[in-house]
């Protein structure tokens, strides 16, 4: 089996599953779920708020989180993985491809996903300064900053679910490359939807 292979196709499960779960906790189809993601979104960095801060706001600082990634991606993430191991056994994957598989998924999306999404919301960031590295890293961060202001009229965040790429996005039709302004009925419309979570 082709180590590379597996790399290749790791990044591209972690990728699409990413993509999907955070799409999941903008949905209320699991509404705890929704609503522990929304106060980073409405709390931390509205759409009225400052992206970036001197250090990053964490709203899991209150509450349970592994490298300040919240029980709202965590508890899917493993049911997901448990699926995917279970899935690789299955189909006679070897166990040392198998750990190399899941080791990778939770690298890829402990990078992205934690780390790198944290650092957008930092101000001075040393990604920014550096020659070519940084002309990516603001472009990206800045397709962040739109799925953070970009609300669709009932108050949703519909675009932009990527972190650092943007490939499914594209794919899925919920890429947005530029915002004018923010829309106030979508805004009102969020405050309404989430004040529970605004009034604590």
């Amino acid at each position: 089996m082709n180590v590379v292979a597996i790399i290749v196709g790791l990044i591209l499960y972690a990728e699409f599953v990413g993509y999907f779960l955070h799409k999941l906790l903008h949905s209320e189809n699991i509404a705890w779920l929704s609503k522990s993601h929304m106060n980073h979104h409405l709390r931390d960095y509205g759409p009225k708020s400052k992206m970036r801060t001197k250090e990053y706001v964490s709203g899991t600082a209150q509450r349970f989180n592994i490298l300040g990634i919240g029980l709202e991606y965590l508890l899917p993430s493993a049911v997901i993985l448990a699926v995917l191991v279970g899935a690789l056994t299955l189909l006679g994957m070897p166990w040392g491809y198998q750990a190399l598989s899941v080791v990778g998924i939770i690298t890829w999306s402990g990078t992205m996903f934690g780390y790198m999404h944290s650092r957008f919301h930092e101000k001075d960031f040393w990604m920014a300064r550096v020659p070519i590295l940084g002309t990516w890293y603001r472009r990206v961060r800045r397709l962040h900053d739109i799925h953070h202001v970009y609300l669709t009229e009932d108050g949703r965040m519909g675009s932009n679910y990527g972190i650092c790429f943007f490939w499914m996005d594209r794919l899925f039709g919920t890429f947005r490359k530029k915002v004018s302004k923010l829309s106030l009925k979508g805004y009102a419309s969020a405050q309404e939807r989430y004040k529970d979570i605004l009034d604590k």
